[in-house]
């Protein structure tokens, strides 16, 4: 008995169990709703230490909009993903505090909110520095053409 759930109509030409096995089974299972959303329910508790309902909670409390910019923002973890490993590209980038954790990853306690992907990249370029940003916000005011 393997520890793996069956995956309608599932073949490899590889022993069970090998890492070649294991690869034609995930890549076979991303290709079912169960398994798209178990690996995104999984994506979500390993990159940011929040279930799939807090994600969706936050999505539906910012109205589908960037926290910052308010432009409408696709959800990244759905049923619907293409199936691919992790978010959905363009998707809402979950924010959160850096100097709370030491890695990439989030804790959990330290989610912001739902960003843009543009919108999270600037964050990121200050650092998570409001001296920096405020700063950024002078220069640009001073320099605007009139």
């Amino acid at each position: 008995m393997t520890r793996y759930k069956v995956v309608p109509d599932f073949t490899s030409e590889h022993p069970v169990g090998s890492k070649e096995w294991q690869r034609d089974y995930q890549r076979a299972r991303r290709k079912t709703v169960t398994g798209r959303m178990a690996t995104a329910r999984s994506n979500l508790q390993a990159q940011h230490g929040m279930s799939f309902e807090r994600y969706e909670e936050l999505y539906e409390k910012q109205r589908g909009c960037c926290a910052i910019c308010t432009k409408g923002i696709a959800r990244a973890y759905t049923a619907e993903s293409s199936g691919k490993r992790g978010p959905k590209k363009g998707g809402a980038c979950v924010d959160h505090d850096h100097g709370c954790c030491a890695s990439q990853r989030s804790c959990g306690r330290c989610v912001r909110g739902l960003l843009c992907h543009t919108c999270n990249i600037g964050v990121a370029a200050f650092r998570d520095k409001p001296d920096l940003m405020r700063a950024a916000i002078e220069y640009i005011t001073r320099w605007r053409w009139k």
